[in-house]
């Protein structure tokens, strides 16, 4: 039996052996594992981290973006309102001046039609023409009707 012991007792060791190589192969497997999970949730943390501040950044340049703009278009209708205030003001102008005109003309064909008796004669409708005449008509109302829509504005 010694023989036969012998040979059960060195099969037990190795068994044994054998037990304990493949427990410590799963423990290591078992640590290396961990540590590879471990390095996964450290990797997806930080790119979950680089995610969030792309994000955040793209979210700062489109706010940059947007109050260019609006500033952009601020500057734009500024522009136009000045650009309209003077267009009027140069209408005004221009208004003003035909005024001056269309009143220098309605004086001075007023002081045609108002000449005295004897001087009417010589600018008789005939010798100063039907076209003066109306002319002269047409300034009456336009004249007229300016003094009284300036009257309506300072009134109004």
């Amino acid at each position: 039996m010694t023989k036969l012991g012998s040979v059960q007792d060195r099969r037990a060791a190795y068994e044994a052996e054998q037990a304990r190589i493949r427990y410590e192969k799963a423990v290591e497997i078992d640590r290396l594992r961990a540590r590879q999970e471990r390095a996964d949730d450290v990797r997806e943390q930080q790119d979950a981290l680089r995610a969030k501040r792309a994000q955040e950044q793209t979210e700062r340049e489109w706010r940059k973006k947007e109050e260019m703009q609006a500033v952009q278009k601020a500057q734009n209708e500024e522009m136009l309102k000045k650009a309209r205030i003077k267009q009027q003001e140069e209408k005004e102008h221009l208004l003003g001046i035909e005024a001056q005109r269309d009143r220098a003309d309605f004086e001075r064909m007023l002081k045609l039609v108002s000449l005295n008796s004897t001087d009417r004669v010589l600018f008789s409708p005939t010798s100063i023409g039907h076209k003066a005449i109306r002319k002269l008509e047409k300034y009456r109302c336009i004249y007229a009707h300016t003094t009284i829509d300036r009257l309506h504005t300072y009134v109004g």
